[in-house]
């Protein structure tokens, strides 16, 4: 039985008005703290991508140990094969990369097979192997290739890439060998670090090691027309600010898309997967000039860096350190970045 002192009101719930308060409350709070968790969660990711860049610059380092020279930016051609089905310097550095059965297991003597490049020219197709060389070693994915602050697609091929290595100057395909009398700019070479057969040491960046980009980032096409991450149609330049001026005012909403499926394979040893070049700063337009006289020597190209990083890139100095970047960047600043032996005034970090 209750007794009479032991009577107590009965307790009220919590009202509609009250619950709404406490939820208005959380949310309130939910979004001051939203700005704070989200810089936290950037903040990792870059941290992920500056040790994959180091990765990448410590593999180089101890490339040269082995070869006396960094690997080359673009291997060789090979009969039977589409110009652009040759090794990439990522590649090269699979050893280096701990990546030793998935470099012993490929074959060398035979090119790799490449993905579909996409774009409204059909300029890539797909490379498939006859007899099935390479098949599955291309297609292997390699974690320490992607930027975590970037999506890899499903429904291209597996083995894709972020990273990319310094081409220099704006030719496609010119080496360390001048060009013919008929060629654009004959006189030209090439001034970056990776590019068409390079075999570039240490000793040739008189720039200094700390003042020399040796690899950067960019973000992976999205089988789409899209102005970050894509390259454009240009007509065919013929000088370093030509180029950089006609892609620079390009519109590409409405440009045509020479290729959407940017990244795509870390195997291939092209400009639209594994390089990069210093004609415009970073997270400007993506360029390839059509209407190039002979071979892809001739081709002028505009591929900056980019990244999913708020204002900037990460980039991998050819001493092994890792320096964010911005897109606001001096432009004769950023091309001195991108020469090894040009006597630019350095850039201080």
């Amino acid at each position: 039985m209750v007794q009479a002192n032991d009577w107590r009101p009965p307790r009220a719930g919590a009202t509609l008005v009250e619950l709404l308060v406490v939820i208005a409350v959380i949310g309130f709070l939910f979004l001051l703290l939203l700005p704070a968790v989200q810089a936290t969660n950037e903040g990792a990711r870059r941290r992920q991508c500056v040790n994959h860049l180091k990765q990448l610059g410590l593999a180089a380092q101890h490339y040269e140990e082995s070869f006396q020279r960094l690997p080359c930016g673009k291997g060789g051609g090979y009969p039977n094969a589409p110009f652009y089905a040759r090794w990439s310097l990522h590649a090269m550095l699979l050893r280096q990369m701990e990546q030793e059965p998935l470099h012993t297991a490929i074959n060398f003597r035979f090119p790799p097979e490449t993905p579909d490049m996409g774009g409204s020219l059909a300029l890539m197709p797909a490379y498939i192997s006859p007899t099935g060389t390479n098949a599955a070693e291309c297609r292997t994915a390699i974690g320490a290739f992607i930027c975590i602050s970037d999506s890899p697609r499903s429904d291209v091929w597996p083995g894709q890439n972020n990273y990319v290595g310094n081409l220099g100057g704006w030719l496609a395909d010119r080496g360390d060998v001048q060009g013919g009398p008929g060629d654009l700019n004959p006189l030209e070479t090439q001034q970056g670090v990776y590019y068409n057969l390079s075999r570039v040491k240490s000793a040739d960046i008189l720039d200094g090691l700390a003042h020399t980009a040796m690899f950067s980032e960019k973000r992976m096409g999205n089988g789409s027309p899209d102005p970050k991450t894509d390259m454009f149609v240009i007509p065919n330049q013929t000088s370093l600010d030509l180029t950089y001026q006609t892609c620079t005012a390009l519109n590409p909403l409405t440009a045509t898309p020479l290729t959407t499926n940017f990244g795509a394979a870390w195997c291939m040893g092209e400009f639209w997967c594994t390089l990069y070049n210093h004609v415009a700063p970073p997270n400007q337009n993506t360029c390839g000039g059509i209407g190039f006289p002979g071979t892809m020597i001739n081709m002028s190209i505009q591929v900056p860096p980019s990244s999913a990083h708020p204002g900037g890139v990460n980039v991998c100095l050819c001493d092994g350190s890792v320096q964010f970047v911005a897109d606001s960047i001096d432009l004769a600043t950023w091309r001195g970045l991108g020469t090894r032996d040009n006597n630019e005034t350095p850039i201080e970090w």
